[in-house]
């Protein structure tokens, strides 16, 4: 696949990764945000991600560095809106955790995504897109 156009949905905690520089998780999670900045893929997280992103980050950072960091991040990144129908098509699926479920279906609400990039891939067993860690992607298409 030819990395240019590539889209791929990444998850909560590997935005929290790369902004709350966490070890061993961080190093992966910026070289994805470095290929979004280097416009080589577009990298999607869903709207309930940057909620759950401001709200663990605000403790760490604090309130105003938090909202410097969603904001660029918002620069960086597209936002998939969480919408009615993902919320009730979660509710119904085969996924066990819940938010893994409106992650999932957030990510193939948008056609061209193919790829969703988490540390949980386990998570992701009943998704219908293709499921990498950050370790296997980055070997793959970077």
């Amino acid at each position: 696949m030819d990395k240019a156009g590539l889209d791929i949905f990444i998850d909560t905690y590997l935005i929290i990764d790369a902004l709350a520089n966490r070890k061993p998780f961080a190093a992966y999670a910026l070289l994805l945000l470095n290929l979004a900045a280097e416009s080589k893929i577009t990298v999607y997280t869903s709207s309930n991600s940057i909620t759950n992103i401001h709200y663990v980050l605000r403790k760490a950072a604090g309130e105003n560095q938090t909202r410097v960091l969603i904001d660029g991040l918002c620069d960086l990144i597209e936002i998939i809106p969480v919408t009615k129908s993902i919320l009730q098509r979660a509710v119904k699926s085969g996924f066990a955790d819940f938010e893994d479920a409106v992650q999932n279906l957030a990510a193939e609400s948008i056609s061209s995504i193919e790829i969703i990039v988490t540390r949980n891939v386990k998570d992701y067993k009943n998704s219908q897109l293709n499921i990498f860690t950050p370790a296997q992607f980055l070997k793959i298409y970077a």
